[in-house]
């Protein structure tokens, strides 16, 4: 969580560098403040949380020059005791209280879906990127295919790898910790015919995989320690990408709990920084991840006659899918930003506390829309949790 400083008040206060994604269309009154806009923190603004702040506090919290206040799961009767008429506007951060509107901002942004063009990542949207075996495979019409051969055919191969990035085993929020993320590996092939040739339904084209290693970068490049771990893969065959011609949707589901703990990096830095591992001192560890995860396409055809197109690989959870594709869910995120009863006091909304992942990149942006599409001088915050050294961890001498 954030860092906090405590007063024998229990006044949590700290400044917050807030980052948005997107920029705001219109003005923020955060972001038109004169001078430095303070944020101070309300842990718990109910009186059994050990962080309580009383009613009193928050006229102190006004008159030390703060005028907004981000706050946790807040009930519209504690906005009107604690906050109303102060002068304060807030930044709701909701996730745990029954009412079906309040929780759908955090919920979503704890979503997954991010999209691999096999042409690989533009780059002003990141270095993160499939690569693909360039003797193998050339770009053709924004999707990446297998070269025709005339005489050489191309030996049996992995065509397409990467990114390498590392994905979280577990939810961290919504009554769900230590909860099990179920992702999703989607690959959109299509098949055609370079020589006509009798082909039997079951040959492989080629194996679909997600795979993990125990690779990191120093200063001289990639270095592997361990071969490729499959966390699932499946073949794909002739029959199967069947009419010719014709795009075909062939997904891997598959969860991290069961990747050894030794595929992964496991950096400590103090207390900080927890292990990657599942588990510490017998308790589930919210932060454990799999580093290294990587989408691969492995060539097992013959190229002389068969040519394979590969077009953008899709990962995602259910959270993830349905916000970015299911007017429904979308409408959540409407309904609780127009129906806050305190929705002419919200200064933004906070999306879930500290998303360390790239796959929540995408459902962020989605959310900051939808709130935007209804609210335009608020849009979606985030926390980012860094130190003076940004996110690069310091390991027996090396930065990783």
């Amino acid at each position: 969580m954030n860092s906090l400083t405590n007063t024998k008040q229990n006044v949590m206060m700290f400044l917050l560098v807030l980052i948005t994604v997107p920029v705001f269309s219109q003005q923020n009154p955060i972001k038109t403040s004169v001078g430095i806009p303070l944020v101070t923190y309300a842990r718990g603004v109910d009186s059994s949380w050990v962080y309580y702040i009383p009613p009193q506090q928050y006229d102190t919290i006004k008159s030390a020059g703060v005028n907004f206040i981000q706050v946790e799961n807040m009930k519209q009767s504690q906005f009107e005791t604690h906050i109303a008429g102060k002068g304060l506007m807030i930044l709701p951060e909701q996730y745990f209280y029954n009412q079906q509107t309040d929780k759908y901002i955090t919920y979503y942004t704890e979503g997954r879906y991010t999209e691999w063009p096999t042409v690989g990542t533009n780059v002003i949207d990141g270095k993160s990127t499939l690569k693909s075996l360039e003797t193998h495979t050339e770009k053709y019409g924004g999707v990446l295919r297998t070269k025709q051969t005339n005489g050489n055919p191309l030996s049996h191969d992995t065509i397409v790898y990467g990114p390498q990035y590392w994905q979280d085993v577990y939810y961290r929020f919504h009554k769900q910790f230590g909860t099990t993320i179920q992702y999703t590996a989607s690959f959109r092939l299509k098949l055609e015919e370079l020589m006509p040739q009798e082909s039997l339904p079951n040959d492989t084209i080629c194996i679909i995989q997600v795979t993990a290693k125990d690779t990191y970068i120093k200063d001289v490049g990639f270095v592997t320690y361990l071969p490729v771990y499959v966390i699932k893969q499946r073949a794909v065959t002739y029959g199967e990408l069947l009419p010719l011609n014709s795009y075909k949707t062939f997904s891997l589901t598959y969860t991290l709990d069961g990747v050894p703990d030794s595929i992964s990096d496991q950096p400590l830095v103090g207390s900080i920084i927890p292990q990657w591992s599942k588990r510490i001192n017998g308790k589930t560890n919210e932060f454990a991840a799999v580093n290294n995860i990587e989408f691969r396409i492995i060539w097992k055809s013959n190229s002389e006659i068969l040519r394979l197109y590969m077009d953008t690989i899709k990962v995602f959870d259910s959270r993830g899918y349905d916000i970015m594709n299911n007017a429904q869910h979308q409408q959540l995120i409407i309904d609780q930003v127009n129906l806050a009863a305190y929705k002419n006091s919200v200064a933004g909304w906070m999306s879930v506390d500290e998303p360390m992942s790239i796959d929540q990149m995408a459902p962020m942006k989605k959310v900051n829309e939808l709130i935007e599409s209804v609210q335009p001088n608020t849009g979606l915050w985030v926390n980012f949790n860094s130190d003076l050294k940004r996110r690069y961890i310091i390991v027996k001498g090396e930065k990783r």
